[in-house]
């Protein structure tokens, strides 16, 4: 929010601040899913580079727990906050990866080995003991971003849907294991 001094800036940006957080708190999103992300305050300038005023902003990070509430969370927040919404990204995660984790892993292993017994028959042997295995990877989640936009008052109070995508999991292992040689 642009204001002539500081203080002026800042109130504004907070009130703006406070439009958002009631509109999401009214969509249904709890306090511990509302994050302030960033505080910013400085002078403003105009297109010849002279002073002409200070800027303030708050970001607000929401969760979203139900995808298919995502669109219309966005839109109430947007239209509240009116011609100083900014949405600077949308991000996705999977709410609880850990046994996406565990498949991947045991994937991981199953192949390290299979691999493992393929080079050991290729050399006329066979697969020994693992002697060592290390880990490594983990959840990494399909990130939809979108850039920075602003919402009029005429384009950003329609609901509309976020789509999903995929969740990509990965675990990279690494093996180390006897080789036996056939006849021993």
């Amino acid at each position: 929010m642009r204001a002539d001094n500081p203080g002026d800036a800042f109130v504004r940006a907070k009130q703006a601040l406070a439009k958002l957080r009631a509109a999401a708190l009214s969509a249904g999103i709890t306090e511990t899913d509302l994050a302030t992300t960033t505080v910013s305050l400085h002078p403003s300038y105009n297109s010849k580079g002279e002073p002409n005023g200070h800027e303030a902003s708050f970001g607000l990070a929401i969760t979203v727990r139900q995808m298919d509430a995502a669109g219309d969370v966005i839109s109430a927040v947007t239209k509240a906050a009116g011609v100083s919404a900014r949405l600077n990204g949308v991000r996705l995660e999977h709410s609880d990866p850990s046994h996406l984790i565990t498949e991947a892993r045991e994937l991981a292993v199953a192949d390290a080995r299979a691999k493992a017994e393929q080079l050991a028959a290729l050399v006329g042997g066979s697969l020994g003991e693992c002697v060592a295995i290390t880990e490594g990877g983990g959840p990494s989640p399909r990130p939809m971003m979108m850039r920075s936009m602003a919402f009029a008052d005429s384009g950003g109070s329609e609901s509309f849907s976020i789509d999903p995508g995929q969740v990509k999991v990965s675990v990279t292992v690494h093996t180390a294991w006897k080789l036996s040689q056939r006849g021993q």
